[in-house]
């Protein structure tokens, strides 16, 4: 068998894709991730310090802004590593 065909399961077109337009690519959702990130702890202490919730509502405004945090601070920093760990940017 042809290990060397093998190896690489990219395809033909895009390989002529330059390594910057993909870090570029995964870099804006980087940022998109974020900043919903930051959205999510900034509608959080907005809530837990001015709202006038009952107690189990409150708790389910905070445990779901940090489930929302958590996601997407986890997808934005997979996004930044892919850029510059994979890519070598």
């Amino acid at each position: 068998m042809d290990q060397q065909r093998g190896a690489s399961k990219e395809p033909d077109w895009t390989k002529n894709i330059n390594s910057k337009t993909v870090c570029d690519f995964f870099y804006i959702f980087f940022i998109v991730y974020a900043v919903i990130a930051a959205i999510a702890l900034i509608g959080m202490l907005i809530t837990a310090f001015t709202a006038k919730l009952p107690k189990g509502l409150m708790f389910a405004s905070v445990f779901t802004n940090l489930v929302v945090m958590a996601i997407s601070g986890t997808t934005a920093l997979f996004h930044y590593l892919v850029c510059t760990r994979a890519l070598g940017a």
